[in-house]
């Protein structure tokens, strides 16, 4: 192509401060203060009115890992780009965050018996006790199309809402008492009227995001309806379907409106809400569920052309005792032992092996059929970075870059990776996939965000030995890669929840007291006083944390600045004013829950 054919790119705020595209970003599109309300996953309680799960959550499109330090200290966890925190006063169960010490970690009894047995079975002295049936999955395609025939129903459902909605809505407006159009019409005229008046769902190429356009023509069905087809009647009818309109603007600011009477009178409405049904249909039934391995490649989902290295990695995989400061050392020689136990550590990606391990997992344990894009959204899609990565400091934002981790590909990452992320441990015997750590680490800690594995080897108890593992990883990077390495984070505890029970052996922890924001140490009375008080106090020796109130917040954040589309920063006061005042409410509640480190480290998005 000849240099004068090429377009001009429009440069961006991130072209001109690059210091931006070192920050952590937040999606305002993406927030939630404390309205979502959804099941909980920790409670058996069958009443759904009294199931429910509120959090105060926000979609992070890149987070660094020293702000994620932060949060986590806060109570905040991860799952995706999903940034959450429970609101144990709403919630029907009562979340607490754990946090352990691990040189202060003793491993308990219980947990020395599963390390034991674990071992006896890699020596061959104890057998195989699995009493798992074998999991037949459904075809993920079929699960896909139920999936996909649910979204579109669903979308179609609100759609119809919504119009139900527009059409009522100019049916009062325009036959309001006394008014012009009104005075015309008998009862029954009005109904049939309502029952003419048709709200129409086109598609227009190149619409705004491609929304939805609901035409209504008014005015031809009113004169049509009236018999006053006259000309001069037009003159009549439209100021007053004008005035009426206008005057429902706090209906009206659900929807750009175009009054095109100049246009036979049609009156356009394109709504905020939803895309248009032949665009919908695009996208959710032709979700391409197979990713491709090329520069587009998103997730770093590995199918072809890594079947190769996939496989060698059962070959490859390092000895455990590489990765362990064991508390329980098996002493029989390896040479000796009838099972051999790997372990390896990479990226967060998702390739066949591991996808069928989860899916058979979440089946047995949640009765849940999983497709790949539930991996994907929930344990390889996550927007953390190590400030010192090269391969990260220039990406904008996760959904601007294609692929956030140009570097994300199937390989040995060693016992200690090079730079701060999210990784899999992947645990292996005689070669298979039997479990899966899910991991975030940082310098001073690591999460555990989730923990898999293969049904068929349940009988190993993995989930509380490779808990146990994952201290034992952290103590030897701690000894040989990074004295920083302090705090182990293990999700919420939830004390009257049998999932949350093997918690209770990883002692000494602390909790996070929600009301003064510090660490106490997890006793029995404390125990005690959260059975008899969902949310309280635990800390009595430390001062409530003070916010500034509603009205000085909104202050401080008056000259806040978010980015518009990527192109532009725009202030808060800049934006239209129903949105401006919904941003405000929002930014003053993470500031209330989050501080003003939130604000001086982050960028908020609005894409």
């Amino acid at each position: 192509m000849e240099a004068d054919l090429l377009p001009e790119l429009k440069e961006t705020i991130w072209d001109k401060d690059p210091e931006l595209s070192k920050k952590s970003v937040i999606n305002m599109r993406g927030l939630h203060l404390n309205d979502k309300r959804t099941e909980c996953n920790y409670c058996s309680n069958p009443v759904k009115e009294e199931n429910h799960f509120y959090c105060w959550g926000m979609t992070c499109t890149k987070l660094r890992t020293d702000d994620y330090e932060k949060a986590l200290d806060l109570g905040w966890q991860r799952s995706g780009t999903w940034l959450y925190r429970p609101d144990i006063k709403k919630s029907c169960c009562p979340l607490y965050t754990p946090r352990i010490d691990i040189t202060e970690f003793k491993i308990s009894k219980q947990q020395k018996k599963h390390m034991k047995r674990f071992n006896q079975y890699i020596n061959g002295t104890r057998l195989s006790k699995s009493k798992t049936d074998e999991v037949i999955l459904k075809d993920p395609e079929e699960i896909k199309r139920a999936t996909n025939q649910k979204q579109y129903d669903s979308f179609l459902e609100n759609l119809k809402t919504e119009r139900e909605e527009i059409r009522n809505f100019v049916f009062d407006s325009i036959f309001n008492k006394e008014t012009f159009i009104d005075e015309q019409m008998t009862d029954e005229k009005k109904k049939n009227v309502r029952n003419l008046m048709k709200i129409e769902d086109i598609h227009v190429e190149e619409a705004t995001n491609n929304r939805a356009h609901y035409i209504c023509d008014i005015v031809n069905v009113v004169m049509q309806e009236t018999g006053m087809i006259e000309p001069e009647m037009r003159e009549l009818i439209e100021p007053t379907i004008d005035q009426l309109l206008s005057m429902n603007s706090q209906f009206l600011e659900k929807y750009d409106i175009y009054q095109g009477y100049e246009n036979q009178g049609k009156l356009i409405f394109v709504s905020k809400k939803y895309i248009s049904i032949q665009r919908a249909k695009e996208v959710i039934f032709n979700d391409d569920e197979e990713a491709k391995v090329d520069e587009n490649n998103e997730f770093g989902y590995k199918e072809h052309g890594e079947e190769q290295k996939i496989a060698q990695e059962a070959g490859n995989s390092r000895s455990y005792t590489e990765f362990f400061e064991e508390f329980v050392p098996n002493i029989t020689k390896e040479e000796e032992r009838k099972h051999r136990y790997t372990v390896s550590l990479h990226r967060a990606i998702c390739y066949e092996e591991n996808l069928q391990v989860f899916r058979k997992f979440d089946y047995i344990r949640f009765n849940k059929e999983r497709v790949k894009s539930d991996f994907e959204r929930f344990l390889t899609n996550s927007p953390l970075y190590d400030p010192k990565d090269p391969n990260f400091p220039n990406s904008r934002t996760f959904r601007d870059d294609a692929k956030i981790d140009g570097e994300r590909v199937f390989i040995d990452e060693g016992v200690s990776p090079k730079y701060f992320g999210s990784y899999h441990m992947h645990h292996r015997i005689d070669g298979r996939l039997v479990a899966i750590n899910v991991l975030d680490i940082t310098e001073n800690t690591m999460s555990s965000i989730y923990t898999f594995y293969d049904p068929e080897y349940s009988f190993l108890s993995l989930g509380q030995v490779t808990a146990v593992r994952e201290i034992e990883y952290m103590l030897k990077i701690r000894k040989e890669f990074n004295s920083s390495l302090k705090y182990y984070y293990m999700g919420y505890y939830v004390h009257n929840c049998q999932k949350s029970v093997y918690k209770e052996h990883m002692h000494p922890q602390n909790l996070l007291c929600p009301i003064t924001y510090t660490y106490v140490p997890l006793t029995p009375e404390v125990k005690a006083k959260i059975a008899a008080e969902k949310f309280c106090q635990l800390n009595e020796e430390a001062q409530p944390v003070k916010n500034k109130n509603f009205a000085e917040i909104l202050e401080y954040i008056s000259s806040f600045k978010l980015i518009h589309e990527r192109d532009n920063f725009l202030h808060i006061n800049q934006i239209r004013s129903d949105m401006s005042h919904t941003f405000s409410e929002q930014l003053v509640g993470l500031y209330q829950i989050m501080g003003s480190f939130l604000f001086e480290t982050f960028i908020f998005e609005y894409l």
